[in-house]
C-alpha cells in the first residue's frame, strides 16, 4: 500500500518499509487570461499553412499583359515615326509641285 503525504514543496511516499521524499510536481497546466484563450482558440481554428504560390495562372496573365504593353509601346513609337515621315514627304511633294508648276 502506497501512502502519499504532501508537504509544502515536497511529497513523501511511503510504501511497505520504503519511503522516499520527492520534490512536489508543479502545476503542468498554465492558467490563461481571456485574451490568451481567445487567441489560442483562433490559432487552433486557423489553417495549418498558407501556400507560398497560390495561382500560376494569375502570374502568367500578368506576364502576358506586360508583354502586350511592351509590344503596344513599340507599335506606338513606330506609328509616330511613320506619321513624321508621311508629313515630311507630303511637305516635300507639295514643295516639288509648286516648284515645277511655277517654272512652267
Amino acid at each position: 500500500m502506497v501512502t502519499n503525504i504532501i508537504f509544502s514543496n515536497y511529497e513523501l511516499r511511503v510504501s511497505s518499509k520504503i519511503f522516499s521524499i520527492m520534490p512536489r510536481k508543479k502545476r503542468v497546466y498554465k492558467k490563461y487570461t481571456t485574451g490568451e484563450k481567445k487567441y489560442r482558440y483562433l490559432e487552433r481554428r486557423a489553417p495549418n499553412t498558407i501556400p507560398p504560390y497560390t495561382c500560376p495562372s494569375i502570374d502568367k496573365t500578368i506576364e502576358q499583359v506586360i508583354s502586350l504593353t511592351k509590344q503596344l509601346e513599340k507599335l506606338r513609337k513606330q506609328n509616330e515615326k511613320l506619321r513624321n515621315a508621311a508629313e515630311y514627304w507630303q511637305g516635300t511633294a507639295e514643295w516639288l509641285c509648286t516648284e515645277l508648276l511655277d517654272n512652267n
